[in-house]
């Protein structure tokens, strides 16, 4: 337990590192059978071993209570802030680490103003410095080695199970082939020995890699065993002095690599998990996008029909009537007197007007002009520039490339947008001139409708529905052949829509 050579200079004590792992894993409640357990065993060894007199055992006791209390104070603050302990956790790692260097470093205060010349007074001053940071570090050895080992073996089965059977098998089979390699170089030639302090990093940086942090603390462990056998057997004064940093700083890189891979896996694990269930999510965002897209084109397709069932309805029967109006004038005319003449011609006139708005009307609800003319030849006429006219709003419009072999519904869809484009700016816009430039691209169609009037919120855009369909039916027609559209109200109103293109209509 107390492992000492060069009078003391160097030791590997090992109560120190069960004292710190012991505070670490065991609730509070227990800390004062450890403390004082501790207090008492090492008053009773220093009376019986040492043949100190047993008249002041209870204040010796006290005393050694009252020492071990002070060098926990870090483990206490880690306690008090119910920081999780845990060696496979970079954080935690590094508190842990910070909690065993302020053991070490009380400890060092303590022999330093307390013990200096009981433990250190046969030896010169210029040497105090070198042995007290020597005692600090040796201290180290044994915490490191119980570190490593307590908290593997508490980890053990949590870890295993991670790994496949198949892993396991390749994974003991690799540890022993490197033990026995470092073995047999260090035995062949021990001279080796610097060389193979190097060489170590190698296998745990594997192992960390391979098996993750089970991997690295079983080869740490591994290491520390093989040189705990042969410190306690065949080793000299010397090599056990040159291992001592050797066994620190690979426990230390064990440590710390191995918490860094483990909570590099867990991360690599969740962004696994996030991808799979983003990709699941974004399958389900695609499959109502479908759906969305399919009641859309049923909703335009619907509307169509309502339209084209309003149109005959207005054809058949107000249509008839202003012909059977126009007749019976004609004939109420011939026997009239030039009082009712006057009448008459009033009456002739105003279903003549009539005549014309219902006949607009037809058209504006179930366009023939779009069958006789085609789409670009609908935009290139009269059709629209005679309706901006009349509230006075020239009209500008370009078409770039051939539309000319769109599919119907395509062709129906942007011509109703441009209808009702047009229809907002003849009623809210009050514009001086109103843009229509439709682009083909080899994959897709690209329409801006833009005019200079006062613009307005796209909330209110959404409510202009009188006489079409609102902002709202023009974006279902953008969605239902999955386009894009952007709208901009701040100076005028605009629209860029982007319709893709399939294979077949390209």
């Amino acid at each position: 337990m107390h492992y000492s050579i060069y009078d003391g200079r160097a030791s590997w004590y090992f109560p120190v590192g069960i004292e710190i792992v012991a505070f670490l894993l065991m609730p509070m409640r227990y800390w004062i059978a450890i403390i004082l357990g501790y207090a008492l065993g090492a008053t009773v060894y220093l009376h019986h071993y040492d043949g100190l007199p047993y008249s002041n055992i209870f204040k010796e006791t006290l005393y050694a209570f009252i020492d071990r209390c002070l060098p926990i104070a870090g483990i206490v603050y880690l306690k008090f802030k119910k920081l999780e302990l845990r060696l496979d956790k970079v954080k935690s790692a590094v508190y842990i680490l910070m909690a065993a260097l302020t053991y070490r470093v009380i400890r060092f205060l303590e022999y330093y103003f307390l013990e200096s010349e009981f433990l250190y007074g046969e030896f010169a001053s210029d040497k105090l410095f070198e042995l007290f940071l020597l005692h600090i570090v040796t201290g180290f050895v044994a915490i490191f080695i119980i570190l490593v080992l307590v908290f593997t073996l508490d980890y053990f089965n949590q870890y295993i199970k991670m790994i496949h059977r198949n892993e396991r098998i390749q994974m003991f089979l690799q540890l022993l082939l490197v033990i026995l390699a470092f073995i047999l170089l260090y035995f062949y030639d021990r001279n080796t020995l610097y060389i193979l302090n190097m060489l170590v990093v190698i296998p745990l940086v594997w192992f960390s890699y391979r098996f993750g942090w089970i991997g690295i603390m079983l080869f740490a462990n591994c290491m520390n065993l093989i040189i705990l056998i042969y410190a306690f057997g065949p080793a000299s004064d010397k090599v056990i002095i040159d291992v001592q940093p050797y066994i620190i700083s690979y426990n230390l890189v064990a440590i710390l690599l191995g918490a860094m891979t483990n909570e590099y896996n867990n991360i690599r694990k969740k962004l696994i998990s996030t991808n799979v269930e983003i990709t699941n999510q974004n399958r389900e965002l695609t499959s109502l996008n479908n759906n969305n897209q399919k009641l859309s084109k049923r909703l335009v397709s619907l509307q169509e029909v309502e339209r084209k069932s309003i149109a005959s309805a207005l054809h058949d029967e107000i249509g008839q009537n202003i012909t059977a109006l126009k007749i019976a004038l004609n004939l109420v005319k011939k026997d009239s007197t030039s009082i009712q003449q006057e009448a008459i011609d009033y009456m002739e006139s105003s279903s003549k007007s009539l005549n014309n708005s219902v006949y607009s009307m037809l058209n504006w609800l179930s366009p023939t002009i779009l069958e006789d003319k085609g789409l670009q030849g609908v935009i290139e006429s009269q059709y629209f520039e005679d309706k901006l006219k009349k509230v006075k709003i020239d009209y500008h419009a370009k078409v770039l490339g051939d539309i000319s072999k769109l599919p119907n519904s395509l062709n129906i869809a942007i011509f109703r947008i441009i209808q009702e484009a047009v229809t907002n700016s003849m009623k809210h816009s009050k514009a001086k001139k109103f843009v229509l430039e439709v682009e083909r691209f080899q994959e897709c169609i690209k329409i801006t409708i833009a005019d200079d009037g006062v613009g307005c919120s796209l909330q209110v855009a959404d409510s202009f529905t009188q006489g079409g369909f609102g902002l709202a039916g023009i974006k279902d027609r953008v969605y239902s052949f999955g386009g894009d559209i952007e709208i901009k109200s701040s100076s005028g109103f605009s629209f860029k829509i982007i319709f893709p293109l399939v294979p077949s209509e390209n």
